[in-house]
């Protein structure tokens, strides 16, 4: 049977219809049977070897653009009552393999994903993280999302990059993290291993995510990739990650200490704060404005001894977070404020969420006004701004809808004669 079914093949695509083979290849698979009609552009001769094989009555005729339109099973009917009584599957799996419908194709790779699937689950331990991690592959969050789509783009390198995660998210549960090409040196051998732009890097960002909730609204791609990291504990380096602060009292750190006692402001890199711990701070406060300028002015005016100072210089760097937890564990109260647009309200909003006491310092829907008084006229808040600020919730509510309203940011430059009255009647 197999000889006659090659010969049918070579003969047909000798009279020229191997466009015809094919058309009705791609019906059969697309249709998961031999159904459907064949349409293709034939010459004179092919069509009447066509008419020659299936009679001119069963073929159905258009314009000349349209082509031939042959049912799929009236050539499949014609072949069996040829002399080489084949059918149309034997013909088609002679001249160019086996046929694989739609179906049979589904279930192939639904059952290589589930192998792999399997393999993961069998190769990462018991970890919890890790666990965790193989369960989110098969759900709709971030991991999920991410397996899917590294799944059918490569799907060895997927079940490489996922096991190198796994490992990581056990290690961070255990061990912590650190610097982040030492941590992923240590865990694949590549200390690029986990960058921003990798397979893996991609995966463990989405992982930290779906463990740990997703990063700040309104920050820039790198920004948030680093916030997520640096909040599991994973930092880029030590040193560029810099925070700004002054008159750290009770610091356990002998250069901090000196540098309280002799005034002034000071970048701190990562490295310094990491395990920073103060002692009790028994109700003091600390104080934490955005700009660097704002901690300039405040710094200067205050002079040595006054009030600890924080400047975040924007959205929240890796030792920003870890001065602010250390204030926040040994006690103090936490104020924060910054500008009055939309990404001074995403950081203090986040701020409230990480820190549950932390007070908001001059961020009142009248403080705006004052802070906006003038500026009519000048910048103007964008219009997709202005609906997230308007929908706006939590403690900062009512500020975001005063913005929305009036339509006009406000810079936090304008009350610093405010912020260092309340920093002298604190002290």
């Amino acid at each position: 049977m197999r000889a006659e079914a090659r010969e049918v093949a070579r003969r047909l695509r000798a009279s020229g219809l191997g466009a015809l083979l094919a058309e009705a290849r791609r019906r059969i698979e697309a249709n998961d049977a031999v159904v459907g009609v064949a349409v293709v552009a034939l010459g004179r001769e092919e069509r009447a070897a066509l008419a020659d094989l299936v009679g001119w009555q069963r073929l159905r005729r258009g314009s000349e653009s349209d082509g031939v339109r042959i049912p799929v099973a009236d050539l499949d009917a014609a072949l069996r009552r040829s002399g080489f009584a084949v059918g149309l599957l034997e013909v088609l799996e002679a001249d160019g393999g086996p046929v694989v419908t739609h179906r049979a194709r589904r279930e192939q790779a639904e059952a290589a994903w589930t192998r792999q699937i399997g393999r993961i689950g069998a190769s990462v331990g018991v970890g919890a993280a890790a666990r965790r991690l193989v369960d989110g592959l098969t759900a709709d969050g971030p991991c999920g999302r991410w397996y899917r789509r590294a799944y059918h783009q490569d799907a060895a390198a997927a079940e490489r990059d996922v096991l190198s995660v796994a490992r990581a998210v056990d290690a961070l549960a255990s061990d912590g993290g650190g610097l982040l090409a030492v941590f992923a040196a240590g865990i694949t051998g590549d200390p690029h291993a986990f960058d921003r732009g990798r397979g893996a890097g991609a995966l463990l960002y989405a992982a930290l995510r779906e463990f740990g909730g997703a990063p700040p609204g309104g920050l820039a791609d790198a920004e948030a990739w680093s916030f997520v990291l640096a909040r599991a504990g994973i930092d880029v380096d030590d040193v560029s990650s810099t925070v700004l602060a002054a008159h750290l009292q009770g610091a356990r750190h002998p250069v901090l200490e000196a540098m309280a006692s002799a005034g002034g402001g000071w970048p701190l890199p990562l490295a310094a704060v990491r395990d920073l711990a103060f002692t009790p701070a028994g109700g003091r406060c600390a104080f934490v404005v955005e700009n660097p300028q704002v901690f300039a002015h405040l710094v200067r005016s205050v002079g040595a001894g006054g009030p600890v100072l924080v400047c975040t210089s924007g959205f929240l760097s890796a030792a920003a977070i870890r001065l602010l937890d250390a204030l926040a564990t040994a006690g103090h109260t936490l104020w924060y404020g910054g500008d009055f647009d939309r990404n001074g309200l995403v950081i203090a909003s986040d701020l409230c969420r990480r820190y549950g006491d932390l007070r908001l310092w001059r961020m009142g829907p009248a403080d705006y006004a004052e802070a906006a008084r003038g500026m009519e006229g000048g910048t103007v808040v964008p219009a997709r701004d202005a609906e997230w600020l308007a929908a706006l919730e939590g403690p900062l509510a009512a500020t975001g809808r005063a913005i929305a309203a009036a339509g006009v940011p406000a810079y936090q430059e304008r009350l610093v004669d405010r912020l260092l009255g309340d920093l002298r009647q604190a002290w």
